[in-house]
């Protein structure tokens, strides 16, 4: 009984110690490439969305708005106030 059976049960806890760090390294890897996709996916989001800026600024020079227009919605998105 000694011979078989204390080796089994003298690998055991190593062994589930190996597979226990083999876990948290595979989550952690797993993480890692969840958060680069989502880091990828957000940049192209950001570069195909317009702001509202982008699109003032586009109407504006389509004429579809008037220069007063343009400038009071510009400084209310900037924070700006306009001069009095």
């Amino acid at each position: 009984m000694s011979g078989a059976g204390s080796w089994m049960g003298g690998m055991m806890p190593m062994g589930g110690g190996m597979m226990l760090i083999s876990l948290v390294w595979l989550a952690l890897l797993l993480s890692a490439g969840a958060a680069i996709g989502w880091l990828i996916v957000r940049g192209r989001a950001r570069q195909t969305d317009p702001n509202a800026r982008q699109v003032l600024d586009v109407r504006y020079a389509r004429g579809e708005l008037d220069r007063e227009t343009y400038l009071r919605t510009r400084d209310d998105l900037t924070g700006h106030a306009p001069p009095h």
